[in-house]
């Protein structure tokens, strides 16, 4: 990852992490790769919708090698 790009991911896929996901949409240096909750079929609902990865529980994104990110 560069300074001039950032990645992030969704923590909670609930009511509002849709328009979360909708204002990243316009800044393409802003990657949404990640969707997590603990509801794993929301969390892959979400990250299906929005072309990210799903994953059941939050520190995974933790343990995941930094040039993923």
């Amino acid at each position: 990852m560069d300074l001039t790009s950032l990645n992030v991911a969704i923590v909670g896929c609930g009511n509002i992490a849709g328009a979360y996901a909708k204002t990243l949409q316009p800044y393409p240096q802003i990657k949404l790769l990640g969707a997590t909750d603990i509801d794993l079929a929301r969390a892959e609902a979400y990250a299906a919708t929005y072309g990210a990865k799903s994953i059941l529980h939050w520190k995974r994104y933790l343990q995941m090698k930094r040039s993923i990110w």
